[in-house]
């Protein structure tokens, strides 16, 4: 029931736009405005706008961040430098894939994981079963709003809030105001 599904912070602002609003991993989340292939062409041709709040937000930090997460992901973090980001794979004991998600290197000791919605609680707990006895810290922020432009025109709409989007190339990050 959808009483029962965790809602977006801009939920009022995808329903005055007309949005299709359906269960997805535990949410209640936009499943489409105008359709699939109008919403597709508006991406690949323009600009579009993607609630991505359902995702996974985990920050981690502290001196054994590197160490941790390379054990947890197949990716060579270390490879990164600061403000860069890297596709993973996280693995069970037998090989196979338990998920698929991006790690974003925010500092030295600072970095961000964003697992999909439906396994966003296991990579949460497999965070915490890896960390010790590291000192680190984990903090889940499941009640951030988290937003992706997409398309050909993403810079251009982007620039206006934040011009440092005109600096950034694919898979790098920045923490602005």
């Amino acid at each position: 029931m959808a009483e029962d599904l965790k809602r977006t912070p801009i939920e009022g602002v995808h329903r005055a736009a007309g949005a299709k609003l359906g269960a997805f991993a535990g949410w209640l989340m936009p499943i489409e405005y105008e359709g699939v292939l109008a919403e597709h062409r508006a991406v690949r041709q323009r600009v579009g706008l993607f609630d991505l709040t359902h995702l996974g937000k985990v920050d981690v930090t502290g001196p054994g961040a590197l160490g941790m997460l390379q054990r947890l992901v197949t990716g060579d973090l270390s490879k990164i430098g600061t403000g860069r980001a890297l596709y993973n794979l996280v693995l069970n004991d037998r090989g196979g894939v338990v998920e698929d998600l991006i790690v974003y290197r925010l500092d030295d000791a600072r970095y961000f994981v964003v697992p999909n919605a439906a396994n966003a609680v296991r990579v949460l707990r497999m965070l915490e079963e890896e960390r010790a006895p590291a000192p680190l810290h984990l903090m889940y922020h499941q009640d951030w709003c988290f937003l992706a432009v997409q398309g050909p025109l993403s810079v251009e709409v982007t620039k206006q809030l934040f011009d440092v989007a005109t600096q950034l190339s694919f898979m790098e990050c920045t923490e602005t105001e």
